[in-house]
This record gives structure tokens, C-alpha cells and sequence, in this order.
């Protein structure tokens, strides 16, 4: 999760592991429980969003999504998707994209 407010943004890993979310119906999951507030933003994401590489074998890595979210807080979710599919495509130019990637981004009003 991160937070933009006061445009300082800081962010909170809510990995917790497991198997892939809906894959088999008798999965057991991990809970946690956090406050979302104003301006709070929830990126949800594959590890195909962070694992595509570039000519150089460059991993595109979570450090660059954060570093790439942290610098538009103004943004609405809709233009935050558009931004990350955009660096991602650009990113991996001519390279072959072999997985899947999904993103979701909540952004609290």
C-alpha cells in the first residue's frame, strides 16, 4: 500500500506468499487487517508485472513499479494502470513478453 499523503509517499509490503490467488477452491489464505485513508493507494499485482526484462536481461523489478508510482501521486487509479502498462510495454521493447501480467490500483478518495 502506499500513501501520498502530504506528498510524501511511503509504502507498506503486504506480501505475505501462498499459492496463487483462486487457483484451487480449498486454498487457505493469510488475513491481515489494514486502515485504508484518504489519498492511500493499493497496487495489486502478478509477479508478471515486476518480472519482465528488457534487452539488457534487466529485471523491470518492484523497486521501479514503486519508484514509478511514488512519482505521480496526483494521478487517478485509471491513469496509474495506464502509466505502469505503458513503462512495461516500453520497457520491454522488442523483447517477448512471456507472462501474463495484471495490475489493479485502488486509490482511496
Amino acid at each position: 500500500m502506499c500513501n501520498f499523503e502530504q506528498f510524501l509517499p511511503a509504502c507498506l509490503d503486504l506480501e505475505t506468499g501462498g499459492l496463487v490467488l483462486g487457483a484451487f477452491s480449498d486454498s487457505v489464505y493469510q488475513e491481515g487487517l489494514i486502515e485504508i485513508k484518504p489519498h492511500d493507494l493499493l497496487l495489486l499485482y502478478t509477479d508478471g508485472v515486476t518480472e519482465i526484462y528488457n534487452e539488457a536481461n534487466e529485471e523491470f523489478g518492484v523497486e521501479r513499479l514503486l519508484d514509478l508510482v511514488k512519482t505521480h501521486p496526483r494521478l487517478t487509479a485509471k491513469e496509474i494502470t495506464s502509466l505502469v502498462q505503458n513503462n512495461i510495454l516500453d520497457f520491454a521493447a522488442d523483447q517477448s513478453i512471456q507472462d501474463d501480467f495484471t495490475l489493479v490500483v485502488l486509490k482511496a478518495l
